[in-house]
């Protein structure tokens, strides 16, 4: 990935951690890790939930982040040192498919938005990653699930979701066991136990901030912006101007607006 693009990505994600922040603390929360443990972090980007992994291990605990991308991994270590973080937090470059640790390293693995979710073999994934927990260790992957983002027009909303774009990371090609909400057939397949769901909602009302504001219209983006040429003219014109910084329609600028989104977590237990 070139450097710009990289930077970008980076600013991206840096800037969603705005809108999904309280909910990873609420899933956190719900995930009761144990303290003086140490986790993996698997598909870690910036390493924006280092911090928030860190907390919920305290006291004495530890987090290995690993991503493929090492622009993004250099990202990672500066905001950890800026935190006063690096004593408890180390980042390795590894591909999620082959990690370069050792049988049984982690008390448990963390993903957001990567293990899982990305496309690939899930098979090969579940099972590397199960070979780096230790028995008893607990599997935790969580991964954007759901929107309403444009309250009025359920229509265009479902036909934007319709979209080849609307449906990625999931691909055309994919087969329905890959799909991210199958995740529990995997985790069964692969011989983990006690395996379990939960969902978690970001909401937001107006009137918005500007950092929220800012996030949301980042998010339509992301999730629409590459469906110009798969709806129809009138559709996306119509999005465009409920979604475009200065239009005069746009959607979150309405005095009571309200939307929101989900992320669901898939858990499983290596068995001891």
């Amino acid at each position: 990935m070139p450097a710009n693009a990289t930077s970008d990505y980076a600013r991206k994600l840096e800037l969603f951690e705005a809108l999904r922040g309280p909910l990873i603390l609420e899933a956190l929360k719900w995930l009761d890790l144990p303290p003086a443990s140490h986790g993996l972090d698997a598909g870690c980007g910036v390493g924006l939930h280092a911090e928030p992994l860190l907390k919920a291990v305290a006291p004495g605990g530890q987090i290995t982040g690993a991503d493929l991308s090492q622009d993004l991994l250099n990202r990672a270590q500066e905001l950890v040192a800026d935190r006063g973080l690096d004593h408890a937090v180390s980042f390795r470059q590894a591909d999620l498919n082959s990690l370069p640790f050792e049988p049984e390293s982690f008390d448990w693995i963390w993903s957001v938005d990567c293990a899982g979710y990305m496309p690939g073999n899930k098979a090969v994934l579940i099972n590397e990653l199960s070979g780096v927990l230790k028995p008893g260790g607990r599997l935790a992957l969580m991964a954007y699930s759901s929107q309403q983002l444009l309250p009025g027009y359920p229509g265009l909303e479902a036909r934007l979701n319709a979209t080849p774009a609307g449906q990625l990371p999931f691909g055309q090609d994919s087969v329905p066991g890959d799909h991210f909400m199958r995740l529990p057939q995997r985790f069964s397949q692969a011989g983990l136990a006690d395996i379990k769901a939960k969902s978690f909602m970001a909401e937001f009302n107006a009137p918005l901030d500007s950092n929220i504001r800012e996030a949301l219209l980042e998010l339509m983006d992301m999730r629409w912006g590459a469906a110009r040429k798969q709806v129809s003219s009138g559709d996306w014109n119509l999005f465009s101007r409920q979604s475009r910084p200065g239009s005069k329609e746009c959607i979150l600028d309405r005095p009571e607006y309200y939307g929101f989104f989900t992320y669901t977590m898939f858990t499983a237990t290596k068995p001891a």
